[in-house]
């Protein structure tokens, strides 16, 4: 309950600094409202890419417990997810975790584990984009640097090391708690096992990141800023560590610092920077509640079903 009240003062407080900010800054804002239908057309296509993507990556990783879910499943899940994450830190994965283990009856500590290989795989590969947008940097205005540099080395070492080591935990008979985190590990370690499977899931991740760099390019296009899509891998990379922030409902401040602070370092100014975050959000949060309402339906449906 502590945590709530923290979590909601927080969140407050950083709406209010960002309303102050923008209504000192009103008259550069403004520039969103002349922006092409053409360009945030084609936003909103990468968004609902993005979005059916990350579905995919939750039907693989289910397929190695061999766990088969439906179209309206594994999309349906993936848009109630993303509208929960909005609402709630972490609320939509909640949802995820007990529609899982209502209907099919999988373990929270399977649904923990997949969860962590699907972040270890994400975040290696996050990583390499960032790392490649720091050298389309280097190449296009000699930008160099070392501390996202070495964030992302660090991170992609780090993720490959936990991923080809899995260590293993001892089987825990007397405390509660030792014993989840054993059973954790053990869900991870069944990725070793479906070799096929995390090839698609590393295939899937590339399009998840580059539809994601996509978002950011044309954002930037949109409002007339020079940023290459090379350069858009960058801001890809570090939002992308930032959206598995879950403090504050859809990781609100530390998403934009993370878009302020890469388009910063890319040569533009701090209210550039929010007009970037602002528009891919408006993106973002359009189709999470459009999608998540209308699949929050099927599934609830589809949930009660299962229990007659």
């Amino acid at each position: 309950m502590i945590k709530k009240i923290i979590s909601i003062v927080v969140f407050l407080s950083l709406l209010v600094l960002v309303v102050y900010f923008v209504k000192g800054h009103s008259a550069e804002f403004q520039n969103i409202r002349f922006i092409s239908r053409e360009y945030l057309l084609v936003i909103l296509i990468c968004v609902f890419i993005y979005f059916l993507i990350q579905g995919i990556i939750l039907k693989l990783l289910l397929e190695i417990f061999n766990i088969k879910l439906q179209f309206k499943e594994w999309f349906g899940i993936t848009a109630v997810t993303l509208m929960g994450n909005y609402l709630i830190p972490f609320g939509g994965f909640g949802f995820r975790a007990a529609y899982l283990k209502k209907v099919y009856k999988f373990k929270y500590t399977h649904f923990i584990g997949t969860l962590g290989g699907m972040y270890l795989i994400e975040f290696t590969i996050f990583g390499l984009g960032g790392l490649l947008g720091l050298a389309a940097a280097y190449a296009s205005h000699h930008f160099f640097n070392l501390k996202l540099l070495l964030l992302f080395v660090s991170v992609i070492l780090g993720c490959i090391g936990f991923i080809i080591l899995a260590p293993r935990f001892p089987r825990f008979s007397k405390n509660k708690y030792l014993m989840i985190l054993s059973r954790v590990f053990e869900s991870l370690k069944q990725f070793k096992e479906h070799p096929s499977i995390i090839y698609k899931l590393i295939l899937m991740t590339l399009m998840e990141l580059l539809f994601f760099t996509l978002i950011f390019f044309f954002s930037y296009q949109a409002l007339n800023l020079k940023v290459s899509l090379g350069e858009s891998f960058l801001v890809a990379g570090l939002s992308g560590y930032a959206f598995f922030i879950r403090l504050l409902p859809a990781s609100f401040g530390f998403y934009e610092g993370a878009v302020v602070y890469t388009s910063h370092f890319l040569g533009l100014d701090v209210t550039q920077g929010l007009m970037v975050a602002a528009l891919t959000r408006v993106g973002m949060i359009f189709w999470a509640f459009t999608l998540g309402v209308i699949f929050s339906l099927i599934i609830l449906k589809k949930s009660k079903a299962k229990n007659v």
